[in-house]
């Protein structure tokens, strides 16, 4: 038997209504770098930049 726990039922809640939203900035974050490195790819950028 486990014990009904409020706290755990909260998180559970807000993980179902922030999940979707989520989950589409996820994949529009990840779209946009997409197009980003598309738009970018073969041009030379950041050859003289070692990067620190």
């Amino acid at each position: 038997f486990i014990a009904h726990d409020d706290m755990i039922a909260m998180h559970a809640w807000i993980d179902k209504m922030v999940a979707p939203v989520e989950r589409l900035f996820g994949f529009t974050g990840l779209g946009a770098s997409t197009v980003r490195s598309l738009q970018t790819m073969g041009r030379g950028y950041n050859q003289d930049r070692s990067g620190f």
